[in-house]
């Protein structure tokens, strides 16, 4: 994160580094609208970007696509497949996520919990709080293409002597994920850039630096166009690895209707 903060503050800390400069320096008159900013390693911006803004706990993204994806599981299986009781709890939590705001369930998490003992750091609150979030989404895509795969899948796998469980991972889910994917791959993404709301609750992000730095600089529109590119830059070769997988496993599909030479 260091690196980010530090490409991103270049014009920011320099105003802040040359106002120093003047405080200390009286005699010497520099031109606030200069951008000279060459004459500084980015060893030195990263030690300007530290001591203007310390650096806080990171989490990694993957952390929040990992609890969405292997709650959302279950959650779909519980509604669709599940017991009556265990269909309603799924419900209750899916629309509950679903139909609150996430930055409400944040702050709930952040400064609710505390009030019975259930006290969380920053970082953490944010890992779960979107996580349990897009989970409820997650299931919903699940179920819609587990319910895709027609009832003759699974008969045909009783048929040739499968379990349930086998049935499931040999059979329906390889389907199921191909239908799956392309509304996954907008679901992360979507998570990868609501991971800014985490300012709300004191942890460091991206779009807290631009927001730090944006105040102190007063540079709004250079600083957000160079943050748009960072988002774009780690969110573009997702959507493009999970187009490139989607065909992929469309080429696996593609059997011919009958061999070269067999009788029609």
């Amino acid at each position: 994160m260091a690196g980010f903060v530090a490409f991103c503050a270049i014009p920011a800390l320099y105003g802040l580094h040359h106002k120093a400069l003047r405080n200390d320096r009286a005699a010497t008159s520099l031109n606030d609208n200069s951008w000279t900013i060459w004459r500084y390693t980015p060893t030195e911006w990263t030690a300007l970007a530290d001591r203007h803004f310390p650096r806080q706990d990171q989490t990694p993204r993957s952390s929040y696509w990992f609890i969405a994806v292997v709650l959302g599981m279950p959650l779909a299986m519980g509604q669709s497949k599940g017991p009556r009781w265990m269909e309603a709890l799924c419900t209750i939590y899916i629309e509950f996520f679903r139909g609150t705001p996430v930055l409400v369930q944040l702050l709930f998490l952040y400064f609710g919990l505390p009030a019975i003992g259930l006290a969380m750091p920053g970082w953490l609150t944010a890992l779960v709080g979107l996580g349990l979030n897009y989970a409820a989404y997650e299931s919903q895509v699940y179920r819609a293409a587990l319910e895709a795969i027609p009832r003759g899948q699974w008969e045909a796998a009783y048929s040739l002597g499968m379990s349930p469980t086998l049935a499931f991972r040999r059979i329906v889910l390889p389907q199921a994920f191909r239908i799956a994917l392309p509304p996954m791959t907008n679901d992360f993404v979507s998570l990868f850039k609501d991971t800014s709301v985490a300012y709300v609750i004191s942890v460091w992000e991206l779009a807290t630096a631009y927001r730090e730095l944006a105040n102190a600089s007063g540079q709004f529109l250079l600083l957000g166009v160079a943050v748009s590119g960072f988002y774009l830059a780690m969110s573009l070769p997702m959507a493009r690895i999970a187009r490139r997988l989607e065909r992929r496993l469309q080429n696996r599909q593609a059997v011919p209707a009958f061999a070269p030479g067999a009788p029609a």
